[in-house]
């Protein structure tokens, strides 16, 4: 019913560098990467270490990368590729235009196109499409500090080494949520009208779930069924959050032991990771695949198994960007990059983010 026990190249590099800091600990334990790899084809949907990437990628790889037609031409809304041009007012344009149009590709004709802030693909169904790696160039001359603002915490770390991009693919709302603090409080210019896009209450934000199901009774890793105690609001074919209670903020770090999955981390010190610990919630969005009275069957196995004690509930998703993408071009960043000793204070340069994001 569900083979896809070895993932596809592409999908297997994440699990490939994940492999490679798992040497180490599985050393170190007495194995090795020959014993990894083998106990991996034995049990690839719960192993504790590599996770099964082969239901990565678009529509969890089953079908291709549709190719969209072409409804707008970046030209037409002011683009030029002359590479002096700042082209950001004219990207968010023939986004829009695209999908009021009902989707498709945005063309960006051969040239060079300076972006002097950042776009933000915040539209379904719209598709980006240069004219080849060689003969479209998508020129950032800003870091992400000088583009869309600083994102600095409370101890003078900047968050643009984890999250962010020059091109942003997600809702508006996601936007405005990653950058409360300063587009509020601080008024950053991140080229869109922050009185329009703000909504009035964290509510209105579309990326709080609502508690739809709540799982019930413990299953094992690898699991595609699992029992909730009432499946009436979930629907087949449709995405929702798979939600974990943080255990840690009771001072018990179980959910982080099945994460790491390796015996020798089960000494570290837990609780001196305060970033991680003050986070309430791990979250893992899911496709439905079959609804048979409160039996829950997904496309995907879990990747963690579940537990009474985490409260694992399903959530709905809030708004999401599907369907859209960027191809064929080359993203270039020309600003001096900042590389101190310590990455939480580096100036990012992230091309491509995209958050709250499905099939895309």
């Amino acid at each position: 019913m569900h083979p896809r026990p070895r993932p596809s190249l592409r999908a297997a590099l994440p699990a490939l560098f994940f492999a490679a800091m798992t040497t180490f600990p599985a050393l170190a334990a007495g194995g090795g990467t020959a014993q990894i790899w083998e106990d991996y084809a034995a049990a690839p949907h719960a192993h504790p270490n590599l996770p099964n990437n082969a239901y990565a990628g678009y529509r969890g790889g089953t079908v291709p990368i549709p190719d969209v037609p072409v409804v707008a031409d970046l030209l037409d809304f002011g683009g030029n590729g002359d590479g002096v041009t700042d082209n950001t007012a004219a990207f968010q344009r023939a986004i829009e235009a695209a999908w009021r149009a009902g989707g498709g590709a945005v063309h960006i004709p051969p040239g060079v196109y300076v972006v002097d802030k950042m776009i933000h693909l915040n539209q379904s169904g719209v598709v980006l499409r240069g004219s080849g790696p060689e003969a479209t160039t998508i020129r950032f001359p800003n870091d992400l500090d000088h583009a869309v603002g600083p994102l600095i915490d409370g101890h003078g770390n900047t968050h643009w080494f984890w999250q962010g991009g020059l091109l942003w693919m997600g809702p508006a709302a996601q936007l405005f949520r990653d950058f409360r603090r300063n587009a509020v409080h601080e008024g950053v210019n991140m080229g869109v009208d922050t009185g329009t896009w703000w909504p009035e209450s964290p509510d209105n934000l579309g990326f709080i779930g609502r508690r739809v199901a709540e799982v019930t009774g413990d299953h094992p890793e690898g699991a595609f069924t699992v029992e909730v105690d009432d499946a009436s609001q979930l629907r087949e074919g449709e995405y929702f959050r798979l939600v974990y209670k943080n255990d840690a903020i009771n001072g018990d770090y179980d959910l982080y032991k099945d994460m790491v999955g390796h015996p020798l981390m089960h000494t570290y010190n837990w609780a001196g990771a305060t970033a991680m610990n003050s986070r309430l919630q791990w979250v893992w969005p899911v496709r439905i695949a079959r609804i048979e009275g409160n039996l829950v069957t997904l496309d995907q196995p879990l990747r963690l198994r579940t537990r009474a004690k985490w409260e694992v509930a399903f959530e709905t998703m809030g708004e999401v960007i599907s369907e859209s993408g960027v191809e064929d071009l080359t993203i270039e960043l020309t600003s001096a990059p900042n590389l101190p000793d310590d990455h939480s204070h580096d100036v990012r340069h992230n091309a491509v983010y995209m958050t709250k994001t499905v099939n895309c």
